[in-house]
């Protein structure tokens, strides 16, 4: 940026172009922020996202639920 920008100064006293500078920086370290905050978590994350439920019923059960549920075609007219 043309001059260094201080906490009191007015942004209707910038540059579109010091605007643009001043928009990137905040959105690149909040990106950076992010990242790093997220990065041990992903594994975590991850197996949360995609992970096991708990049930009390059988895989017997769960499987005749899913069969049950389905329809062909014919029923469905």
């Amino acid at each position: 940026m043309k001059n260094q920008l201080n906490p009191t100064q007015s942004i209707s006293n910038l540059t579109l172009s010091d605007l643009e500078k001043l928009i990137e920086t905040i959105v690149k370290r909040t990106i950076q922020q992010e990242v790093l905050s997220t990065q041990g978590n992903l594994e975590q994350s991850f197996r949360e996202t995609f992970g096991a439920w708990q049930d009390e019923k059988t895989d017997r059960e769960i499987i005749q639920e899913i069969y049950d549920s389905r329809q062909t075609k014919n029923e469905q007219e």
